[in-house]
């Protein structure tokens, strides 16, 4: 527990890194500099002034400071992880992953150095490796996100196999469980099983998507494509009225919207093509 709330820290500390505005962090870099004028040999000064290049993006500054900080004999978990973040920026992937290696082999399921992992195979296309951190990164979560599940899923569905194919799926359905009613996991599901062709379980699951939907215009109309796709043309004549329904009693302010207006001239292209098949 202790280092699942170590690794949460240093995830709340570069996050906050990267909102602070580049003029804000130009003037802490010039106040550490002269700082280091007046001590030379302080290590932490030159660590201090590499994490703020890194968010900087000044990638090769921080980089220099954070090996004179080291040099000076400054070592932590936060100067591996801003290393191996700085050759990832760099594009310089197995020093990167060097760093990473060096930090889990200490620290197995800390959480930053697993979801970097993860960030770097995924880039180098090594998605099974990817998808296995991204879940590791699940698992050690004090807290999980839905981003944290679609990163899994998004690996294993670049894998381009069938076992990736159901891992997809998988994750997506234990975020669901885990999470609850998140849209973005309902449509991500919807959308990977139309994609593998089974069409049956995107009906299933589209019905889901509709059961939680406070507005259901855009979810009913999803559901018709699905059965048009089926050459149900009943069924999908019957969603495309519930969506028009639905799209009726929204407030006109709605209903002028561009994409509420398209929506609704693709409710009526279907059915009038539905119509002429009679």
């Amino acid at each position: 527990m202790k280092k699942g709330i170590f690794s949460l820290l240093i995830l709340n500390f570069l996050a906050l890194g990267v909102t602070l505005a580049h003029g804000d962090l130009h003037e802490q870099i010039q106040q550490v500099t002269k700082a280091i004028e007046e001590r030379p040999d302080s290590a932490y000064l030159y660590f201090k002034r590499g994490k703020l290049y890194f968010h900087h993006e000044d990638f090769r500054e921080c980089l220099a400071d954070l090996q004179r900080a080291q040099s000076l004999g400054h070592h932590d978990l936060i100067q591996q992880l801003i290393f191996a973040k700085a050759h990832h920026q760099l594009g310089q992937p197995e020093l990167a992953l060097s760093y990473i290696d060096l930090i889990l082999a200490d620290h197995p399921h800390h959480v930053n150095a697993l979801k970097t992992k993860g960030r770097i195979s995924f880039d180098r296309g090594n998605y099974q490796t990817a998808a296995l951190a991204f879940e590791q990164v699940i698992a050690h979560s004090i807290r999980s996100i839905p981003e944290n599940y679609m990163d899994a899923c998004r690996a294993w569905e670049l894998l381009g196999t069938e076992q990736g194919q159901n891992r997809a799926i998988a994750i997506l359905e234990k975020g669901i469980e885990a999470l609850g009613p998140i849209i973005s996991l309902y449509e991500k599901r919807t959308e990977l099983l139309i994609n593998y062709g089974r069409l049956e379980e995107a009906i299933a699951a589209q019905q889901a998507i509709i059961d939680i939907s406070q507005r259901k215009e855009a979810a009913y109309y999803r559901m018709a494509e699905i059965h048009l796709m089926r050459e149900d043309h009943s069924s999908a004549a019957q969603y495309l009225q519930l969506s028009r329904s639905a799209f009726e009693s929204l407030p006109q302010r709605i209903q002028q919207t561009t994409a509420m207006t398209d929506l609704l001239k693709d409710i009526n292209k279907h059915l009038q093509q539905l119509r002429q098949k009679k």
